[in-house]
């Protein structure tokens, strides 16, 4: 067992990083998860089976659409205004999101409970404090 398969992100998150990525331009599952990889400097990469089963669910709560492009046969997506008005409503609440997503580092230091991890915790912690 590998540390990704003990813990995952977030569905909630990887749903607006999603919604996010697509207002910006269509993108493709794969395009998805290899920004995700290149951002998170490749600790993390979701599975395609995680990006597609949101994908599906995304364009049936119609907060994406799909689109085909004819030169690749590539099913890419873009944001509907459904899903433009959830993402201004998460980034209205981006410090509360932050300090939650904080509340769950505390509850992983909880079960490993060593000095370095509490360090990192509490600078991160600090940090997002200052900027409430």
């Amino acid at each position: 067992m590998n540390s990704s398969e003990l813990v995952s992100a977030p569905r909630g998150l990887l749903k607006i990083f999603i919604i996010d990525m697509a207002s910006k331009y269509p993108v493709s599952g794969i395009e998805i998860s290899e920004n995700i990889s290149s951002i998170t400097n490749e600790i993390w990469t979701p599975s395609p089976g995680s990006i597609y089963y949101i994908l599906k669910e995304l364009v049936t709560s119609k907060k994406i659409s799909n689109i085909y492009t004819p030169d690749k046969g590539i099913k890419k997506y873009i944001t509907t205004d459904k899903g433009l008005e959830d993402l201004s409503l998460f980034k209205k609440y981006k410090k509360d999101i932050l300090l939650k997503q904080a509340a769950f580092l505390e509850l992983t230091y909880h079960m490993i409970k060593d000095d370095e991890s509490r360090e990192f915790l509490d600078q991160y912690i600090s940090q997002l404090q200052k900027k409430k």
